[in-house]
């Protein structure tokens, strides 16, 4: 997996009556099989956005090896609900709690994925996860994980992470330079 995303101005949001968040890419954002990336900064400035408008769209269009996308949302209870229905239609054990919907889940992808496909995993609000049993043992080196937070403690777990930092700047966001969280 190789999915860039080129330097310049990244559209998020459009009012209509003008303004929005325009997101500056400063550099190239690029994102390689088995990285560790953080998505970290103030609440409101645009990192949510930015997975869902700029980077799952990228991921999307790359080609036929493509990566599956195990995408857990920010409020994580009705894709919990969505779990649970799907576990019900297909007759298997429905998860008690958040929880198990997310091992479940993380069961599926990592049963899709085989031994050879990549798997893209994107936490929004990351400390939400931190308690998965065994998260980080499930990861396969060729996977990718990327991690919003605003928690120091997920920067201190993952201290070989890459960094993107958010940051209001005149009047949009700015993607500062790539660099490596500090625990």
């Amino acid at each position: 997996m190789n999915i860039t995303i080129p330097a310049g101005s990244c559209p998020l949001y459009q009012k209509e009556r003008g303004g929005g968040i325009i997101l500056e890419l400063r550099e190239d954002f690029i994102l390689r099989s088995g990285e560790v990336w953080l998505l970290t900064g103030d609440n409101g400035l645009g990192k949510s956005s930015f997975v869902r408008r700029i980077v799952l769209p990228a991921a999307r269009s790359e080609n036929v090896d493509s990566p599956l996308i195990c995408w857990f949302e920010q409020d994580f209870q009705l894709q919990c609900e969505a779990i649970r229905a799907r576990a019900a239609a297909l007759g298997k054990p429905i998860p008690a709690n958040e929880e198990s919907a997310m091992t479940a889940l993380l069961n599926d992808f990592a049963a899709a994925a085989g031994e050879e496909r990549e798997v893209l995993y994107l936490f929004d609000e990351a400390e939400m996860y931190a308690a998965i049993p065994g998260l980080d043992g499930r990861l396969a080196p060729r996977h990718t994980l990327l991690l919003i937070s605003h928690s120091d403690a997920t920067l201190a777990r993952y201290p070989q992470a890459r960094r993107l930092n958010f940051t209001a700047l005149g009047g949009g966001v700015s993607l500062l330079k790539e660099d490596y969280a500090q625990p």
